[in-house]
């Protein structure tokens, strides 16, 4: 299983505080964002935060995209890495729920 899922921007877009994380260009433009698989530390730091940051908090923890990064994607773009980590943890949540259900049961 790969460990990053690869997101194709719909435009070109500049992350000033990745570029600078990363020593490039100011204005390096990028076309694509690499999504890190979701684990169990990233469920256990969300669960700290309320809902409203959750997502930001998977955003960042998981692109390597700053807060004020995450502000310059487009909503497609935000839209499609919110989706690519909704998939992470649907499965994660499908499976708690079988083995709450398969419990419950007993």
């Amino acid at each position: 299983m790969q460990n990053n899922i690869i997101v194709n921007l719909t435009e070109p877009t500049v992350f000033p505080d990745l570029n600078q994380a990363e020593g490039k260009d100011p204005n390096y433009a990028r076309e694509i964002i690499a999504v890190s698989r979701l684990k169990f530390k990233h469920f256990k730091q969300m669960q700290k935060l309320n809902e409203s940051e959750q997502m930001q908090h998977a955003i960042s923890a998981l692109t390597g995209l700053s807060e004020n990064d995450v502000d310059e994607l487009f909503a497609e773009d935000a839209a499609e890495i919110t989706k690519v980590i909704y998939g992470f943890m649907r499965k994660y949540l499908d499976l708690a729920k079988t083995m709450m259900t398969d419990t419950d049961a007993k």
